[in-house]
């Protein structure tokens, strides 16, 4: 099928639910969300402990899996007690987390590359991402609104170290993140199902390849 006649629906989200706050109001701290296998908590905690800086904590949200509680106990005490773990986390925290932290880490390991709901929160946050090549371009584009890294604690506490200490980065990339965002606004993409809905003939339909499964 010719490009020209595919369309895109995506995933949406609540614009309005989200309130980033400006750059010197941010606490110095990263925020992991997810400790599921996939999304690599393990990861974001060792490239934290390779960051080593006082200044900085982390916060992971989600279970306190065995895995991820050993990644931490691993740590020397003086970064560890810098790591706290939440738990499971209710939205209204984390969207206030997303809305509160310096940058937010996805390691994620994806079979194929997706367009996580849980990067739309840090995005419609207006806050960067630190984050896999396994993450769709949809949601993450190097330079943009956050850096690509190899998972590798070393190469992933240079990008963090990056966004954390460089101010004109991070109002560039969290620029790019609130322009990002509007691409899922929910109001714009229920327009996209409307102009769908509303065409009045197979040639004025295009065909839409949905994001997400109904069930």
């Amino acid at each position: 099928m010719p490009r020209h006649q595919l369309a895109v629906i995506p995933k949406c989200i609540d614009l309005q639910a989200y309130h980033g706050i400006d750059l010197a109001a941010r606490e110095r701290a990263i925020l992991h969300s997810g400790t599921l296998p996939y999304k690599d908590p393990g990861a974001t905690i060792r490239a934290f402990g390779e960051l080593d800086d006082p200044s900085v904590g982390l916060y992971v949200a989600g279970d306190i899996t065995q895995p991820t509680q050993a990644a931490v106990d691993a740590l020397p005490d003086r970064i560890r007690k810098r790591v706290t773990l939440l738990g499971p986390a209710d939205g209204q925290t984390v969207r206030r987390l997303h809305g509160r932290v310096r940058v937010a880490a996805f390691p994620t390991r994806y079979a194929t590359p997706v367009a996580s709901a849980t990067v739309m929160e840090a995005i419609a946050s207006g806050t960067p991402i630190v984050g896999s090549s396994r993450l769709s371009r949809d949601v993450l584009v190097n330079g943009v609104n956050g850096l690509v890294s190899d998972t590798d604690p070393s190469a992933m506490a240079i990008a963090l170290r990056s966004v954390l200490n460089d101010d004109a980065l991070w109002l560039q990339l969290s620029a790019g993140a609130r322009r990002m965002a509007q691409r899922f606004d929910a109001f714009r993409v229920a327009r996209q199902y409307i102009e769908l809905a509303s065409a009045t003939s197979p040639r004025q339909l295009p065909s839409y390849r949905l994001r997400k499964r109904f069930r």
